[in-house]
């Protein structure tokens, strides 16, 4: 009994060490720090449980952000530096797009959230008649 534990542990660690180390978990473990890296910078505020959840957030929250948000970064650097790859994807400059992704996390979230609210709020304004906001 005790073996199969032993077993089933070791297995798991080696199949998340197998993941971190692959192209998906360098993208997580890359944007992850991106937002880890902001925490740290933004210093420490408010109460300590609220500052610690905060950091658990940004790194998440900068992990998520890396795994989808790569490509777009990537190409926003390349328009301004020039292509940095070899043909095709060099894994490098994805872990960097990923870095830099997980940075922008949360910021990006929320920018994104407050464009959909103001075309929400101007297609619903429309909808019903009351032509413009004065948010165009």
């Amino acid at each position: 009994m005790q073996h199969d534990l032993l077993s089933n542990i070791t297995a798991t660690i080696g199949g998340a060490i197998a993941w971190l180390t692959g192209e998906a978990g360098k993208q997580w473990l890359a944007g992850g720090a991106g937002g880890l890296l902001r925490w740290a910078l933004a210093g420490r505020t408010g109460a300590f449980w609220s500052w610690l959840w905060s950091g658990i957030a940004q790194t998440f929250g900068g992990a998520l952000t890396a795994y989808y948000g790569w490509p777009i970064v990537l190409r926003i650097i390349e328009t301004f530096t020039g292509d940095l790859g070899a043909p095709g994807l060099d894994p490098q400059s994805i872990a960097t797009a990923s870095f830099i992704a997980g940075m922008l996390g949360i910021s990006a979230a929320k920018i994104i959230m407050a464009a959909f609210d103001k075309r929400g709020a101007q297609l619903l304004d429309q909808k019903l008649g009351g032509g413009s906001n004065g948010n165009s």
